[in-house]
């Protein structure tokens, strides 16, 4: 189990997880020939870690004793909250929702919420199980970004008034 999760908080970390995104986006964008989807993407990652550093520094809160660490000192900022949690949630509830808001169906829903309660679940359970959070810092890194993401559906749907793209029910039917 160390194995596993010590790759899933490697991959979801500040130096593989925004490297990830940022070439996502660039082949997005010169695959696809838009700008917005990766656009928002990127912008709701930035303002995901931005709002984490912002309230680690405002809030404080000291890590888990070393000897509950796997690797004790590893982790030298604050701890809450976690900002792995933050930038996977933020970045698998985006996405989801994206996929959603061009294609609403049942399917696409159940399967962009599942994904990213997995891949949430599975990097949060991997910061408490190497010990280098609480789970409060865990809870509150998901309550953080499902903020984000509402200000990306708010931006989003702007947008869509905005570039006359057809708006979807509020009843999560699709348009016709």
């Amino acid at each position: 189990m160390r194995a596993v999760f010590a790759a899933i908080t490697l991959v979801s970390g500040p130096r593989i997880l925004p490297a990830l995104v940022l070439v996502a986006c660039a082949v997005w964008v010169a695959v696809r020939r838009e700008w917005w989807r990766p656009g928002i993407v990127a912008a709701a990652m930035v303002a995901s870690t931005l709002l984490s550093l912002a309230i680690k520094n405002l809030v404080g809160r000291p890590r888990p004793p070393l000897a509950t660490m796997d690797i004790p000192g590893a982790e030298t900022t604050a701890s809450f909250p976690s900002g792995h949690t933050m930038g996977t949630a933020t970045l698998l509830l985006v996405i989801g929702y994206l996929a959603w808001s061009r294609h609403a169906d049942r399917r696409n829903l159940v399967v962009g919420g599942a994904v990213a309660v997995v891949g949430t679940l599975a990097v949060g359970l991997s910061r408490l199980y190497l010990g280098y959070h609480f789970l409060t810092d865990v809870l509150a890194a998901v309550a953080l970004a499902v903020a984000v993401l509402g200000f990306v559906v708010v931006a989003d749907r702007l947008h869509g008034l905005d570039s006359g793209r057809p708006q979807q029910d509020s009843n999560l039917q699709p348009t016709d």
